[in-house]
């Protein structure tokens, strides 16, 4: 029989060699999984469920970076709060911020996450923090102030809605608490001014 008819005879190839190869497309998915992921964390297109798992793999994904787990965490802190989920939004907010996010947003958001929990002079403390990274930022001062009625420091409470309202001047909810909290304080004139600017902003309201 002629033999060169014959198919050539494959050559195995190392075990060594294989087990590389092996080694190299796990890797090579291993990546594609985490960049996956990473992009459908950071999504706010992306369904809330779809994200929210993307988040969660993310962190528990040995090769993402400290900062990728530090976003994620942020991001997902977040995604928590939207679903009223605030003790565990507190714990993946205090992990970011162990990990380095020390920034106004992180603050005001757990802030936020800690009155919902009704713990006031916890959320001052945080919103406290925001405003010292971020001085120009209304809402914090808005926020505090709901905080600091609630635990009936009235005056420091105004303190703060003068500073929202001159931060944003038409934001009608900043007159229409600061109008409320007048009222509370028996300053009539003071709080009928505030509503009048209210009606001027919006002349329909209720």
């Amino acid at each position: 029989m002629d033999r060169s008819m014959e198919p050539p005879m494959r050559r195995s190839l190392p075990p060594l060699l294989l087990y590389l190869i092996g080694l190299s497309f796990a890797a090579s998915g291993a990546r594609a999984d985490l960049a996956k992921d990473r992009a459908d964390c950071i999504d706010a297109r992306a369904r809330g469920a779809a994200r929210l798992a993307a988040c969660t793999r993310l962190i528990g994904r040995d090769a993402a970076s400290r900062a990728h787990r530090r976003r994620a965490l942020f991001l997902r802190g977040n995604l928590l709060i939207a679903r009223k989920k605030y003790a565990e939004a507190i714990a993946d907010l205090d992990m970011a911020q162990k990990l380095g996010q020390n920034d106004a947003s992180l603050f005001r958001r757990r802030g936020f996450a800690k009155a919902g929990l009704r713990r006031w002079q916890a959320a001052v403390d945080d919103y406290s923090e925001a405003i010292k990274r971020d001085a120009k930022f209304e809402w914090a001062y808005y926020a505090r102030a709901f905080a600091y009625r609630r635990l009936r420091k009235f005056d420091l409470a105004l303190a703060d809605l003068d500073r929202a309202v001159a931060l944003g001047p038409k934001r009608v909810r900043n007159l229409d608490d600061r109008g409320l909290l007048l009222l509370r304080l028996k300053r009539y004139d003071a709080a009928a001014a505030d509503f009048s600017r209210i009606l001027a902003l919006r002349p329909r309201d209720a």
